[in-house]
């Protein structure tokens, strides 16, 4: 059975390079274990010529993009989240709506001080991607 990843994470106020490097780093990796990696970033090429991404401002919908990653969310076997060391709405409501319909959620953080819900709700918390993947892997095989 081939398993799926929503990628979760910031991207209101990057670049769309800074919005797209972990994931694409993330779907390689999990790739090469086997995981297929849903990306919120997919399809957004419009962004590309934006020096930040602000919300308020770029021409996609958001009723559009919500509902697609909501779908996506519930298509998946968890949510990792890449960007577990900075606050942001949009992840903070992926993470939310995954716990609340029972997805497990992975979260990548380089803080000791973890913050209380994202943390505290965690399958696992590490600091690297290459380790997550490891320990998704395992965590998956575990299962079948």
């Amino acid at each position: 059975m081939i398993r799926k990843i929503y990628l979760s994470g910031r991207i209101d106020g990057l670049s769309y390079e800074a919005a797209t490097a972990a994931r694409k780093e993330a779907k390689q990796l999990l790739a090469k274990v086997g995981i297929d990696a849903l990306d919120p970033m997919r399809g957004k090429d419009s962004l590309k010529n934006l020096e930040v991404i602000d919300a308020r401002t770029h021409t996609c919908e958001m009723q559009e993009i919500v509902t697609r990653d909501l779908a996506d969310i519930r298509a998946a076997d968890a949510v990792l989240v890449l960007t577990g060391d900075e606050p942001s709405w949009g992840t903070g409501m992926e993470a939310g709506y995954a716990l609340a319909i029972g997805k497990p959620l992975f979260v990548i953080s380089t803080k000791t001080a973890r913050y209380g819900w994202l943390h505290f709700h965690a399958v696992k918390v590490y600091p690297k991607i290459e380790e997550m993947v490891r320990y998704i892997s395992v965590f998956y095989n575990a299962l079948t």
